[in-house]
């Protein structure tokens, strides 16, 4: 008999508990409808009902705690009616707290299988509505917070709203996806992501970009060869830029960053290849010229450099294409007097740096006409009278009035 009582007696306990949870979860849905809405209250009795193994798998506990979430941005979100400006961080917070409680709910829903054994859901009708209604608002608050600088915040939201989107509870039918739209979310959250130093995931999102229709693909491609540069990956970074020149083989950035990577570990060649690429493409692209005639220079093919430059003189003489002709004859006289100094016989040295000499009388020349045309706020101008100095005592001396001229100027910049 004694037995008896005490099962009873735990039936009755575990009836109760069952009972104080579930009561728990009805007070806390309750709680938001009152006027002022008891936040407190509610988030303190759904807390309960989560900890408590009766309740805690119960998909109603998990639904209720998003709904909290649910009315605090609902009601932020409604002071627009009122001419008044919403909180980013509060719809933030009732955001997130509703797309996090409202996912676990769908989680545990649908356990239970109808007669034809398919599941039966019996909260996802509700979550599917108010992710609907509230869709437009994880869009507002994920924007605005960008704007306001704040991105960890920013990331969050839009993530949760692709998230939302994919999310395999919608189907065609519910229309969630407009691609125009999820394509731009992306981008925004791989900017925010980027801002706070979270390179894999602002990757993935620009990696996706570049398999869909987004409207900026271009740049999409040249974000993540951004990526990649600041990141110091290099391998990945010169992969970048192949696959975006591939895509856009007539973008300058892309070339050009090529080139300039090339230039930067020396690769001469490699660089000039790309550039005979786009030339070949925009043989009146003069930008391209200019780079073709200095790579040649550099590989000390002063011939063709010479070629280069005096093509782009039948469509002009200009103040870059002059300063480049000097540079071509400088550097082939620097090579000449280089070679000069490992001859022993005299009358040959002579004679070298004979050659040399002129080299640098003919550079003289351009220069001297470059610098009539060029501004003194042009990139090269410093750089072209220390060129000038240098040579003017190699041909006339450092008391010759050309070298003092220049001089003086180069002290006066």
């Amino acid at each position: 008999m004694k037995k008896s009582v005490f099962i009873i007696a735990a039936l009755l306990t575990s009836g109760c508990m069952v009972f104080a949870q579930t009561s728990n979860v009805k007070k806390a849905s309750s709680a938001l409808y009152q006027d002022p809405v008891d936040y407190d209250g509610a988030h303190a009795a759904i807390a309960a009902a989560k900890e408590d193994p009766t309740t805690a798998e119960d998909p109603k506990t998990w639904y209720v705690a998003g709904r909290i979430g649910y009315t605090r941005a609902n009601n932020e979100w409604n002071k627009r009616y009122l001419n008044q400006t919403p909180d980013a961080d509060v719809l933030y917070d009732g955001l997130s707290e509703m797309y996090d409680n409202y996912i676990k709910a769908d989680a545990f829903d649908g356990k239970e299988v109808d007669k034809k054994g398919n599941p039966k859901f019996t909260q996802r009708k509700n979550i599917k509505g108010d992710f609907k209604e509230m869709l437009i608002v994880y869009y507002a608050a994920g924007v605005t917070l960008l704007q306001n600088r704040s991105f960890d915040k920013s990331y969050t939201m839009l993530s949760e709203y692709n998230a939302i989107v994919d999310n395999p509870m919608f189907e065609a039918k519910d229309k969630m996806k407009i691609d125009s739209t999820y394509n731009e979310v992306k981008y925004y959250a791989a900017y925010a992501a980027l801002n706070v130093g979270k390179q894999e995931e602002a990757l993935k999102c620009l990696t996706d970009l570049t398999k869909s229709d987004y409207k900026d693909k271009q740049g999409v491609y040249e974000q993540i060869s951004n990526v990649y540069m600041q990141s110091g990956d290099s391998v990945k970074y010169l992969q970048s830029l192949k696959d975006g020149l591939e895509q856009y083989p007539q973008s300058q950035y892309f070339i050009g960053s090529l080139v300039n990577y090339f230039l930067g570990c020396g690769k001469y060649q490699e660089a000039l290849d790309y550039v005979d690429q786009v030339i070949a493409k925009d043989p009146t692209n003069m930008e391209y010229m200019n780079v073709k005639a200095e790579l040649l220079n550099q590989l000390k093919d002063f011939e063709g450099a010479k070629a280069v430059i005096s093509s782009m003189f039948a469509n002009g003489k200009n103040a870059t294409n002059l300063y480049l002709m000097g540079k071509c004859w400088a550097t082939e006289g620097s090579t000449k007097q280089t070679a000069a100094e490992d001859i022993i016989d005299n009358n040959a040295y002579n004679a070298a740096m004979a050659e040399a000499k002129n080299c640098y009388v003919e550079a003289l020349k351009y220069f001297e006409e470059s610098k009539s045309m060029m501004s003194k706020d042009d990139g090269n101008y410093e750089a072209m009278l220390q060129i000038m100095k240098a040579l003017y005592m190699q041909t006339k001396g450092a008391g010759s009035p050309e070298y003092q001229a220049v001089d003086a100027e180069l002290k006066a910049l």
